[in-house]
């Protein structure tokens, strides 16, 4: 990479680092970090209400996308609906 490009990089990575850092001061005034918000608005625009959509979504493992569901849910931010239907109580919806 030439020494130009390496600034613009730079220049680049800096700039979105300062975007996200105000987004995220936006989003703790509503009690949720950004990426926590954009969660929540992928839920209720795109009706992606299970766990496995949203670590789709968000190209992430389910697990860690878990993590980050049971964060919302301590947080009173979203509820779990577990499957009623079938014995297999791992299946949930948001």
């Amino acid at each position: 990479m030439i020494k130009s490009e390496k600034n613009q990089y730079l220049e680049g990575y800096q700039l979105l680092t300062r975007l996200e850092n105000g987004l995220d001061t936006i989003a703790k005034r509503h009690g949720v970090s950004f990426s926590q918000y954009l969660i929540l608005k992928q839920i209720v625009e795109n009706d992606c209400n299970e766990p496995s959509l949203l670590a789709k979504a968000f190209a992430i493992s389910r697990p860690a996308m878990s993590r980050k569901l049971t964060v919302l849910f301590r947080n009173g931010k979203i509820k779990k609906l577990y499957n009623l239907k079938d014995e297999d109580q791992r299946i949930t919806s948001l």
